[in-house]
C-alpha cells in the first residue's frame, strides 16, 4: 500500500462530523443532489416567482386619499436576481443538509436559511461577512434556532455565497 492510499483511507475513516466541521465545502462525494431534482426545483422557484409577480400586478394599490389605482404592469416584487443560480441552490441545500445533521451543545439543530440581501431595518448585518460553510452555519444555528430569526445568505460580487448576518422572519 502506498503512502497516498493510506492518507486517503485515513481521511475516509475519520468521523464524519469532524471532517465536515473543518471543511469549507460540503463533502460532495458522500451526498450529491440529483440534477433532475435541481432542475425541477429551479423550475418551481421560477414558476412561483412569476406567479407571485403576476398576482401583484393584478392587485390595486391604495393612495393616501384611499383611492384605488392599478399597479405598474412592469412591476416585479421578485426579480430574477432574488433566486439563486443552480450552483448556489445546490450549495445552499447541501450545506444546510450537512449542518442539520450536526449537534451543538448536545442538541440537534433547527434553523432557517434566508437567501438574498438584507431587506429590513431589523436585520443584523455582520461587519465582516462569514463564509457559507457547514461550520459557520452550525455555529449560528444555535442562535437562530427559535425560528424567529434566520441566517441571511447571499452571493458576493463573484457569485460566491456568504453569510451576511441574521434576519428577522417577523417583517
Amino acid at each position: 500500500m502506498d503512502k497516498n492510499s493510506s492518507i486517503k483511507n485515513s481521511q475516509e475513516t475519520q468521523p464524519l462530523p469532524e471532517r465536515l466541521l473543518s471543511a469549507h465545502e460540503p463533502p460532495g462525494a458522500a451526498f450529491k443532489l440529483e440534477p433532475r431534482f435541481l432542475r425541477a426545483l429551479m423550475d418551481r422557484l421560477q414558476h412561483e416567482r412569476r406567479r407571485t409577480n403576476e398576482r401583484g400586478r393584478r392587485a390595486f394599490s391604495v393612495d393616501y386619499r384611499g383611492s384605488l389605482f392599478p399597479v405598474d404592469p412592469s412591476y416585479e416584487a421578485y426579480k430574477v436576481e432574488t433566486l439563486p443560480n443552480r450552483e448556489n441552490l445546490e450549495r445552499l441545500i447541501e450545506t444546510a443538509f450537512w449542518a442539520s445533521l450536526q449537534r451543538e451543545e448536545g442538541r440537534s439543530l433547527t434553523f432557517v436559511i434566508n437567501y438574498g440581501p438584507s431587506s429590513s431595518d431589523t436585520d443584523l448585518v455582520f461587519r465582516i461577512p462569514k463564509p457559507y460553510t457547514v461550520k459557520s452555519v452550525v455555529k449560528l444555528a444555535a442562535a437562530v434556532g427559535n425560528q424567529i430569526l434566520g441566517i441571511g445568505v447571499g452571493p458576493d460580487a463573484q457569485g460566491k455565497l456568504f453569510i451576511w448576518g441574521i434576519s428577522s422572519l417577523l417583517r
